[in-house]
């Protein structure tokens, strides 16, 4: 196909709604054309800032889970407005799609704003405290009810909510790491392995990335993951680097970043 035949089947590219034949034949074309890589990429930054998505539809055994948890959160335990707040989103959460969605908000609202309350008055009561485990167990229910969405973008979504959790859970990098080894979206894979970014001290994560990374064809998400590991030095990398040289056609910018890595792991 002519250049600018591809440049016009790049939103339907990023969309993943093209037929197979021209979904490879544009991948294969951004990886040949470095100029039109960058012009892709450039675009799905734009589409991924543009809020399109549909609506929520939280599984059926996930939402029971969700109700399940937040029943320990007893009438006893309330603490004023925030307690409220949260017997407001429990009664709310088997209710219309709407509220569950204005309580999955709520949620991460009211985490940032107890993180205030306790900034200001800098108190750290075991109310307080207790409250802030719950909300952050159930932030991560939220996001990995959001990563099991058919739209790409609520999984774009879920994942960018990992940024906001105080503390690594171990549900949450586990769903990283098989989002960016089996999810079928390009775009998806590639916000998954930047969240892994704020990760590589878990040895989990880093033995991923070793693992994924000849399987991986985004020169996004190569040059991600070789930098990733150049900066750990990590010698265990130059055998997947090499491999990735050895066994895929990759666009020059990538096969640079490669050998220049493998280089510096000597």
């Amino acid at each position: 196909m002519e250049t600018e035949n591809i440049k016009n089947k790049l939103l339907d590219y990023i969309e993943g709604s093209l037929p197979d034949k021209e979904m490879l034949e544009v991948k294969l074309a951004i990886k040949r054309d470095e100029a039109l890589f960058r012009e892709y990429d450039e675009l799905r930054a734009i589409m991924e800032g543009m809020d399109k998505s549909p609506e929520l539809e939280s599984p059926e055994a996930v939402g029971k889970d969700f109700y399940k948890m937040l029943e320990g959160e007893k009438e006893k335990q309330k603490l004023g407005a925030f307690g409220t707040t949260f017997q407001v989103i429990k009664n709310t959460w088997n209710g219309s799609l709407t509220l569950k969605i204005a309580a999955s908000v709520a949620l991460f609202f009211m985490g940032y704003f107890i993180d205030k309350q306790i900034e200001v008055k800098d108190i750290q009561t075991e109310e307080i405290a207790s409250m802030r485990e719950e909300i952050e167990s159930t932030k991560t229910l939220v996001m990995l009810t959001l990563l099991k969405q058919q739209s790409a973008s609520e999984r774009i979504k879920a994942i960018g909510y990992t940024y906001d959790f105080e503390n690594e859970d171990s549900r949450v990098v586990d769903a990283l790491i098989s989002t960016l080894k089996e999810d079928k979206n390009v775009n998806v894979r590639l916000a998954a392995t930047e969240a892994l970014a704020h990760f590589t001290h878990n040895p989990k994560v880093v033995n991923a990335l070793l693992e994924t990374l000849p399987e991986q064809t985004d020169p996004e998400i190569q040059i991600i993951i070789i930098d990733l590991l150049v900066k750990m030095k990590d010698t265990r990398a130059r055998q997947p680097i090499e491999t990735l040289l050895d066994e895929q056609e990759l666009i020059d910018i990538v096969r640079s970043k490669a050998q220049e890595g493998v280089s510096k792991l000597l």
